[in-house]
């Protein structure tokens, strides 16, 4: 019995390690989210910025540029969306 306890003992030990530490990680991992998304925030304002500025050079290089600034802030607002989605339940599960 008392080495059933024993044995018991150091597993708890060993899994309440491995909780802290991957407790750990995420919250590091999390706090990274964040700032990226902080990041990405004030590039999708800035290049939101340059595209509402008129255009004084009508070539189709500007052009192009500018169509691929607006191409860019959309890639930023998915990305930003797609790490801020919150897991949404599934409807199978609720039932």
């Amino acid at each position: 019995m008392t080495i059933a306890v024993v044995i018991l003992s150091v597993l708890l030990l060993v899994a309440v390690y491995y909780v802290i530490r991957f407790g750990l990680i995420i919250a590091r991992i999390e706090e990274g989210i964040e700032d990226a998304l902080e990041v990405l925030d004030g590039s999708y304002a800035s290049i939101g910025k340059i595209l509402e500025r008129p255009l004084f050079f009508d070539s189709a290089e500007v052009r192009s540029v500018l169509n691929e600034l607006g191409r860019a802030q959309n890639a930023v607002l998915i990305a930003a969306s797609a790490m801020s989605a919150e897991v949404q339940p599934d409807d199978d599960e609720e039932s």
